[in-house]
């Protein structure tokens, strides 16, 4: 089982992992299996939308690119993912 200081996960109903993060707010939020997401880039710093989260593993979230269903090919960290905003 991941274990991380302030994180918690737990197994699904339909086996898979769902993991809490913590917002900027301070307010717990889970990101679950095809809910859109936006990842942080550090190459300039933003935030980009156009993402899924696929899978929740140990180590990290496995995200999908929507626009053409490409993973990318590295895990992402909880840092580096938020809820896609509804702008």
């Amino acid at each position: 089982m991941f274990s991380h200081p302030g994180l918690s996960h737990v197994l699904g109903t339909d086996r898979s992992y769902s993991r809490v993060r913590c917002t900027v707010s301070g307010v717990a939020r889970a990101l679950h299996v095809g809910e859109q997401v936006e990842v942080h880039t550090k190459y300039n710093d933003s935030w980009v939308g156009g993402f899924e989260v696929a899978e929740i593993v140990e180590g990290g979230y496995r995200v999908r690119r929507t626009s053409d269903g490409s993973l990318l090919p590295n895990l992402t960290g909880e840092e580096d993912l938020r809820p896609a905003s509804d702008l």
